[in-house]
């Protein structure tokens, strides 16, 4: 979620799938009513409500397009089919090639991997106090450095992609999120504090040890995802629940 109307520097939002019980438009719409003026989509089905609402966007290629469009002729059609007849009215700001991928598949290539092999042996995560440092509410700091989880998580890929020769690259935290129910530490209390704690967090400034300044974020989701299939917490990280009230009363204008 991105507020027009904030001080902070980095960019606060949230995640979004057209569900089958809100319409585009509606979704549009509380977004505006709520001053967020970006989003994230998963699915190109979304672009036709979002023409001329000025909201930033940063769209999926879904992951079962992926493989063909390691062919030019392919990924041409795409941008022609889904980004050109709409770029007059829709705001797009980043296109996100693939979600959920795995360093082994074979759609994304050897860099993908490679970060990943980097990340896994960065030795800025070990033992991490549950669940105070993941909530960011333990006082002080660990023997690393580190106050929280997120922290040291964010800065295990930047010390991956310094060691693959991309010191610079800009990193944004596509995902982030707590669900209200359906498993151990899953409680609307909990995600509350995650959600308020996060948003304070990363649009301070203060940044991570290993690199300061605000962290553009996603908040996963905008919605609760009562149909989705795969484990219970899956269908509740929603900030609203499929009605559009509000689960959590959040500042986002801090």
């Amino acid at each position: 979620m991105f507020l027009k109307n904030s001080t902070a520097m980095s960019a606060i939002l949230l995640l979004v799938e057209i569900l089958s019980y809100i319409t585009g438009k509606e979704v549009v719409d509380l977004y505006k009513t709520n001053g967020i003026g970006r989003m994230r989509i998963y699915y190109e089905k979304a672009l036709q409500a979002l023409r001329g609402s000025g909201i930033e966007l940063i769209m999926d290629v879904a992951k079962d397009t992926l493989q063909s469009l390691t062919n030019a002729n392919a990924a041409r059609d795409w941008v022609n089919k889904y980004v050109t007849p709409y770029s007059r009215d829709v705001n797009f700001k980043y296109i996100v090639v693939g979600n959920e991928i795995g360093p082994n598949t074979n759609e994304v290539g050897p860099i993908h991997s490679t970060c990943y092999d980097q990340h896994s042996k960065s030795n800025f995560i070990s033992q991490f106090a549950w669940p105070t440092q993941a909530l960011f509410n333990q006082q002080g700091i660990d023997n690393a450095g580190y106050q929280n989880l997120f922290d040291a998580m964010l800065d295990s890929i930047y010390a991956a992609v310094e060691k693959v020769g991309a010191p610079n690259l800009k990193i944004v935290v596509s995902e982030s999120g707590w669900p209200s129910e359906g498993g151990d530490g899953a409680s609307i209390e909990n995600a509350r504090t995650y959600y308020s704690n996060l948003i304070d967090h990363v649009s301070s400034g203060n940044g991570t040890p290993k690199r300061r300044g605000p962290i553009e974020t996603y908040l996963f989701a905008m919605f609760d995802e009562n149909q989705k299939s795969g484990k219970e917490t899956e269908r509740h990280f929603g900030l609203y629940r499929p009605d559009k009230s509000s689960k959590y009363q959040l500042r986002f204008n801090n």
